[in-house]
């Protein structure tokens, strides 16, 4: 990706965080309070948490490439965003099941 984004005349920035220049969470990111409440959380309830915030991230994931699906203009960039879809969409799937067992 850092590639494309040169090859676009764009710099990449080394802001991995989730948070854009404005300290926001990007959707899907879990912010100070998930983190601090999953830490508190014991057994079952770390486990149902923890999926619970797993497949917010993922979807969060879906928006994004649904949104670049939409907008984009790169083939490789689509093609990019066609399989995160497919992936994270079948890792909901599946996370989904696991609430069911919690």
């Amino acid at each position: 990706m850092t590639s494309w984004l040169q090859a676009w005349g764009h710099e990449p920035d080394d802001n991995h965080s989730g948070h854009d220049d404005h300290g926001e969470a990007h959707e899907g990111m879990m912010g100070e309070e998930d983190i601090a409440e999953l830490e508190a959380a014991e057994g079952d309830d770390a486990a149902r948490l923890f999926i619970e915030q797993m497949i917010v991230h993922h979807e969060g994931a879906v928006s994004m490439a649904e949104s670049h699906l939409a907008n984009g203009e790169s083939p490789e960039a689509l093609e990019l965003s066609e399989e995160i879809i497919s992936v994270q969409q079948a890792e909901i799937d599946q996370m989904e099941d696991l609430l069911e067992k919690v």
